[in-house]
């Protein structure tokens, strides 16, 4: 890695943080598709089991062995909007938590745009990252940087956005519990997004998994089909459980494993007060 880019590579991902402690190779390189395959055929706005505007969700991120956590909240102002609240190790070191918003395009199944924002201790957002869809093609503009990539598959989803989007399109599949396929997003490390291929989730069948009855997909990133991974939805009401993969989302982990703590519900002034609430308490502020 050039020593001219570490800087900005570290601060770059984890969601547009800016300290991370070790950093670990990024395996993902572009693939070309001549056609784009269209999956959106799967999904279907009709399909979700309810409506998940108000609703908040908590999890854990880790690597595997459950080690570099950080806290991480999904709300949903609407249907058409998620909000991640996170909370690293290093938000201190760097006077900010991180929030990154996307809203959805519900004719293709994906993001239309992810803002990723720094929170200081006053709660101003300070815009950090940008990802703007258009078509098949991605642009994410990071400072003065920007970078693009043409996706060979729609939709495709962000692994380095702890596949929040994924998350949040997996309840609108026409038919749980059956296999699809999905575009593979993710960052080299030079911070340059890559179309790296397809997401393949297979379907395994049925388990009680941390309390819940799940449909379990085995997971295979095209070219890493020798890490697989596996995803488990609360078979109900497809609420994402657990994603646990062996291939980094970032250069801060090692792997990725994403669970399911808590599930509640807040207003809107609710949920801007307890990101303020929490970003204070994180960076030490007094009141």
């Amino acid at each position: 890695m050039k020593k001219k880019y570490a800087v900005w590579i570290t601060s770059f991902f984890v969601s547009a943080g800016s300290f991370i402690t070790g950093c670990h190779t990024m395996p993902y390189h572009s693939v070309y598709y001549p056609e784009t395959l269209d999956h959106t055929a799967a999904f279907d706005t009709d399909k979700v089991p309810y409506d998940r505007t108000g609703y908040v969700f908590q999890y854990k991120k880790s690597n595997q062995d459950g080690s570099f956590p950080a806290d991480v909240w999904i709300y949903y102002p609407s249907k058409e909007r998620s909000e991640s609240f996170k909370i690293y190790r290093f938000s201190k070191l760097q006077h900010a938590t991180d929030l990154v918003c996307a809203d959805y395009d519900l004719i293709h199944f994906q993001p239309e745009t992810i803002s990723a924002y720094l929170v200081d201790k006053e709660g101003n957002r300070k815009l950090n990252a940008f990802s703007q869809y258009m078509g098949t093609d991605l642009t994410v503009t990071f400072h003065s940087h920007t970078r693009h990539c043409t996706m060979g598959i729609t939709p495709s989803y962000n692994y380095n956005f702890d596949w929040a989007d994924l998350n949040t399109m997996l309840p609108y599949l026409k038919k749980k519990g059956t296999d699809f396929e999905a575009g593979f997003l993710a960052p080299d490390n030079l911070a340059r997004f890559k179309f790296a291929g397809y997401s393949r989730f297979r379907f395994t069948g049925q388990e009680e998994h941390d309390g819940k009855f799940c449909d379990v997909y085995e997971v295979k990133i095209q070219n890493h089909e020798k890490k697989p991974g596996h995803l488990y939805a609360d078979a109900v009401n497809y609420d994402l459980v657990e994603i646990n993969m062996s291939l980094p989302d970032n250069p801060g982990f090692n792997s990725f494993q994403f669970k399911l703590i808590t599930k509640g519900k807040m207003t809107l002034d609710e949920w801007n007060s307890f990101i303020l609430k929490m970003t204070r308490q994180t960076l030490k502020v007094r009141s």
